[in-house]
Parts: structure tokens; sequence; C-alpha cells
């Protein structure tokens, strides 16, 4: 099994030398693009388990996504490692390099995508399930909240009438007060 999985990375490590032109620390870059690729594929594939398996949750944006942030933090791996390779080590950048650089930036998140959607047809049920049980929780809660401003908008119509009525009556014995007070003449001299 070993010699396989050696014999499969030299194979790799030689398609990469010899298609893009890398003569010293092949080994190096041909793994760091595995590595960052194969990351962004299992990434992907792991994404939707997670959604699948999990409790039902908000669906997040692709820019408050952890996955996203992880790709960006990877493409920063690369780019410096990039940088600093053919800065320090190769001491130049050749057009063939850039294009190798460019293909696995632009490639990791169309592989995280594609694990993504692999793993999505797989668990499309029990994802599609728990989004509806999330929006039904949802439905839930917006019409106990509905429930209760109808019945605090209903009370605070209640109390309102209640308030006219106790200020009409307040009115009323005001005015037997006034007429009371006028016919026994009290505080008169």
């Amino acid at each position: 099994m070993d010699r396989i999985l050696w014999w499969a990375m030299n194979i790799v490590v030689e398609s990469v030398r010899e298609l893009f032109g890398f003569h010293r620390y092949e080994f190096i870059i041909a793994n760091l693009g595995i590595i960052f690729l194969l990351s962004n594929f299992c990434g992907g594939l792991l994404y939707s388990i997670i959604l699948a398996q999990g409790k039902p949750r908000k669906e997040v944006p692709l820019k408050e996504r952890i996955s996203f942030r992880l790709l960006l933090l990877g493409w920063g791996f690369v780019l410096v490692f990039a940088v600093y390779f053919h800065a320090v080590l190769f001491g130049k950048i050749t057009m063939s390099h850039f294009i190798f650089w460019a293909i696995t930036l632009v490639s990791a998140p169309a592989l995280a995508y594609f694990g993504s959607q692999l793993t999505y047809v797989i668990f499309q049920k029990k994802i599609e399930h728990n989004r509806a049980a999330y929006k039904a929780g949802v439905d839930k809660i917006r019409a106990a909240k509905a429930a209760q401003m109808t019945a605090a908008t209903k009370a605070a119509a209640d109390d309102k009438a209640a308030a006219e009525r106790k200020k009409k009556m307040d009115a009323e014995i005001d005015a037997k007060i006034a007429k009371s007070r006028k016919e026994h003449k009290v505080g008169q001299i």
C-alpha cells in the first residue's frame, strides 16, 4: 500500500515538475497544492454532511460561513508560500509558475463546491427536512409573537375604552359634587 501511494505521489510530482517547470522543491509544491485542494474538497464534503446531521438552523450568507473564511485563510497561506518560494528560494517567477498558482487558487473553491454538491445529493432529504423544521420553528415563534401582540393590542384597546369610561364617570361624579355643593352652599360665605 505504501509503495502504491509513493508511486502515485511521484507521478504527481513529476507531472507538476514537467508541466509547470519547477526544478527545485517540487515535492513541497506538489504536496502543498494537493493538500490545499483536497482540504477544500473535504471541507465541501463535510459542510453538507454537517448540515444534514446537525440540528435545524438559519441559513447563513456565504461571507459569514466558516468555510468561506477558511478558504480565504488558505488562499492567504498559499499566496504567502508562493511569494516566499519565488522571492527567496527560487529567485524568479515564470508564466508557467504563475499559471500553476492561479489554477490552484481558482480550483480550490470549485472543488469545495463540487464536494458540497456531491454530499448534498446524498443527504438532500435530511437537509431539506432540517430547513423545513427550522422554517416551521420560526413560523411558530412568529405566530406566538403575533398572538401576543394581538392580545396586547386588544388589552390596550380595552384599557383605552375602560379609561374613557372612567373619565366619563369621573366627570359625572365631579358634576354631581359641584351640583351638590351649589345646592347646599358648601364653601360659600
